[in-house]
């Protein structure tokens, strides 16, 4: 995947999608740029790193795009806290997930694990442990930090994050890998079968397995 991606990033990392955007349809996100809304560019110190590179977050975008939404853009994931025990079923993430690349994470945690003093913005209490959501809302979410943050707020960019699915207790963020937050005991940066996910599906659903 890391071989695949460095022979396609030299042509697209500025106009990635552009030219590597997925065929449009109603129920496919729309292209970068294009009716994105608007965001708050909110983020905290402890989210950037001296060496953080915004060209980095497109690529990281990028392997979200061809990882995960690609896929099964509109299969609905129960997301769930690592520090509570996984919900029922077998359609299920765990939380945080991470696409890092160089300098930049793109993360998905959940709200739950945070105190509101600790998030920018407008935070609201009562977040739940557990969140339905699809890639296809995570997708159109990263894409819209990315154009309204990450690439339009000057020559470093804007870190930002926004909550995500049916009761916006998932976060979809971006921090520079080097950052105090990425390195919180809060949120463990491990590999387990439970934040991954195949591309196949059985009766419908999307299974976790191991890589």
């Amino acid at each position: 995947m890391k071989l695949f991606l460095s022979t396609i990033i030299a042509g697209c990392v500025f106009t990635m999608f552009a030219r590597c955007r997925p065929s449009q349809s109603l129920t496919t996100p729309g292209t970068l740029g294009q009716n994105l809304g608007v965001t708050d560019c909110d983020s905290k110190p402890d989210w950037t790193a001296r060496n953080f590179l915004k060209e980095d977050c497109y690529v990281s975008v990028l392997d979200m795009f061809l990882q995960d939404y690609r896929p099964h853009p509109q299969a609905k994931f129960d997301f769930y806290s690592s520090l509570y025990p996984a919900p029922p079923g077998s359609n299920r993430l765990q939380t945080p997930k991470r696409y890092t690349t160089k300098s930049c994470t793109l993360a998905l945690v959940m709200l739950y694990n945070f105190k509101s003093a600790e998030l920018p913005g407008t935070f609201r209490i009562g977040h739940l442990h557990t969140e339905v959501a699809t890639f296809g809302e995570i997708y159109t979410t990263a894409q819209r930090l990315q154009h309204n943050c990450i690439a339009g707020q000057g020559q470093g960019g804007r870190l930002a994050w926004e909550p995500v699915g049916q009761t916006k207790s998932l976060g979809v963020f971006f921090w520079a890998t080097d950052s105090e937050i990425n390195h919180d005991p809060r949120f463990p940066n491990r590999f387990t079968a439970e934040n991954h996910i195949n591309a196949s599906t059985v009766d419908g659903f999307v299974h976790s397995i191991d890589r």
